[in-house]
């Protein structure tokens, strides 16, 4: 599952490299610790294998794929999952809350670039 998360931000005359790369950096890893919470926990491979793509968020990086990655039953605990009911749309549930995060560490980002300005 992919996590997108919408924003609308003026940008004109911003250090727009520097506001996305800080912000994105910051949403990634916020969405990454907000899916590994949800995941469901067993031996703990799921959680880890949670990761952000790429790893490193650069100049000129305009997006990020955050979710499992290697973990051939990943989407099946996504929506199947006997022993933790509680524990299944893990990713969904993150999602849920993607757009508020993106959404937050933008406007930090946006403020951090407009007092350096």
């Amino acid at each position: 599952m992919l996590i997108t998360a919408d924003i609308n931000f003026d940008l004109d005359e911003l250090g727009v490299d520097k506001l996305i790369q800080i912000a994105l950096n910051n949403s990634a890893r916020e969405i990454q610790r907000t899916a590994r919470e949800n995941a469901p926990y067993d031996t703990g491979k799921l959680k880890q294998g949670i990761a952000i793509d790429p790893g490193v968020v650069t100049k000129g990086v305009d997006s990020v794929r955050v979710g499992p990655r290697s973990i051939p039953y990943a989407e099946k605990r996504e929506y199947e999952n006997y022993k933790n009911p509680d524990r299944k749309f893990y990713m969904k549930r993150t999602h849920d809350v993607a757009n508020g995060i993106a959404q937050r560490n933008f406007q930090m980002a946006y403020n951090i670039v407009t007092k350096d300005a």
